[in-house]
């Protein structure tokens, strides 16, 4: 946790100068000015102690409130509270193995992915089966071996069987992305719950408290009430993971029953009839192109946008004419929503070389997909790009997309001079007896104005 304590503290020059001082002012005659008067050396040697207990004072002081102190300390400001930091969950899915027809694997057989060092079990035996063709196809389902995001592989990633059993091919594939896998809860999110429980605390059955019982829930990340959503007296929660994405079945099923435990019991009303639930918000995209006005020396490239072929990897880019391109110009991908330098071209095979890697969200190298676009860029391409991407994650459930506040959030950044959105207006989430939508960004596109 950051330290901003008020308290200041002493340096040892400082509790040596103010011996020395108050030495001059009671003792006349006695010389305490510089190394080799008695009183200054003999102050020298006590300060060096005094500011060490001048520093414990102030560790103390930070510790002593919830806002400066260590995690570990912060967790027993608020544990009596709202209990114990929420724990990382793990991801779960299936990979799609082949091999002969009839072989078999058992619980607890393990594959690894080579790329990111995560191990992932089998939770279930099972059978390769004929898939009309002659070939023995199966579906294993998996759950990863530790908690976080990191472990959720998205479809089609390719993983290893670390003891392939017999009949069965030593690779696999992710059959579809993988659900669940959040991260532990940040010391930020912890502290931001510990706020909001003491400014609310529990009455009963507020929309707060609502949200308040199901962030209690180990997976859920972010939690908001809808009073009266399906009918008067009702009251549901849509959840989303650490990450912002819909979290598992059972995270779900978790959220439900502590709403159900914690909730006022003259709710109940109609037996067949559920008076709050927790909700999976649809997670809507929105698209939007964004005309940047740039201040000198951040303009973006003179380059044509073409669609990236297949082939490309994390530092090369395969399109339909290189030629177009120049070396030194930026380059960005719509997907990644990065830029990078090119560092070369070869026109025979039609490839982008770059100065540096495209990265995923995690730090790890990244590859454009076929059919994303190679869009002009600038040196500030991703910090814009970030910009907006941040802007959305502070967008709550069921709320609205505001164009002036996307604006804003390029124009806070000191290189853009206006921003123009496309298309105009604000996107207005639907809430309804139906639905709960969640907006999130999708396609964006930062290009010069017109």
């Amino acid at each position: 946790m950051a330290k901003h304590s008020d308290y200041v503290i002493k340096t040892a020059a400082n509790v040596r100068d103010d011996i020395c001082a108050n030495v001059r002012n009671t003792l006349e005659g006695v010389r305490a000015e510089t190394p080799g008067d008695d009183i200054y050396d003999q102050a020298t040697g006590h300060a060096a102690a005094l500011a060490e207990a001048y520093a414990h004072l102030r560790l103390a002081t930070d510790e002593a409130f919830p806002d400066t102190a260590a995690f570990d300390n912060l967790v027993r400001h608020a544990r009596r509270h709202i209990g114990d930091p929420l724990a990382a969950t793990k991801a779960i899915g299936a990979f799609a193995a082949t091999g002969t027809i009839g072989a078999t694997w058992s619980l607890g057989d393990t594959f690894i992915h080579v790329a990111s060092g995560q191990r992932y079990q089998a939770t279930a035996d099972g059978e390769l089966l004929d898939d009309g063709a002659g070939n023995g196809v199966g579906s294993v389902p998996v759950e990863a071996m530790t908690g976080g995001d990191v472990g959720a592989l998205i479809a089609d990633e390719d993983v290893l069987w670390e003891g392939p059993p017999p009949g069965v091919f030593p690779s696999a594939t992710v059959a579809a992305d993988m659900t669940g896998g959040t991260d532990a809860e940040s010391p930020e999110h912890y502290l931001d719950r510990y706020h909001a429980e003491i400014d609310n605390p529990t009455a009963g059955g507020t929309a707060a408290d609502f949200e308040k019982w199901a962030l209690k829930t180990t997976g859920v990340g972010m939690a908001v009430a809808f009073p009266n959503r399906r009918e008067l007296g009702t009251c549901d929660v849509g959840v989303l993971d650490m990450e912002g994405d819909n979290v598992t079945t059972a995270v779900l099923g978790a959220t439900q029953t502590n709403l159900d435990a914690n909730r006022p019991v003259t709710a109940s009303g109609d037996p067949a009839f559920d008076p709050s639930l927790a909700v999976h918000p649809v997670l809507t995209d929105v698209d939007l192109t964004f005309g940047l006005h740039l201040a000198a020396g951040y303009n973006f490239s003179d380059v044509p946008t073409q669609t990236i072929q297949a082939g490309s990897s994390s530092q090369t880019i395969k399109v339909t004419d290189a030629a177009a391109y120049t070396v030194g110009a930026w380059v960005a991908t719509r997907d990644l929503r990065q830029a990078r330098k090119i560092l070369s071209l070869d026109a025979g095979n039609n490839t982008i070389t770059l100065e540096a890697a495209f990265l995923d969200s995690l730090g790890r190298p990244a590859s454009p997909a076929a059919d994303d676009l190679c869009l002009p860029g600038c040196s500030t391409y991703d910090t814009l790009a970030a910009s907006i991407a941040s802007h959305f994650a502070t967008i709550q459930i069921g709320a609205t997309y505001y164009e002036s506040k996307g604006r804003g959030a390029l124009t806070n950044n000191f290189e853009c001079l206006d921003a123009k959105q496309t298309p105009t207006g604000d996107v207005v989430a639907i809430v309804n007896a139906d639905k709960i939508e969640a907006l999130r960004l999708g396609e964006l596109i930062l290009q010069a104005a017109s």
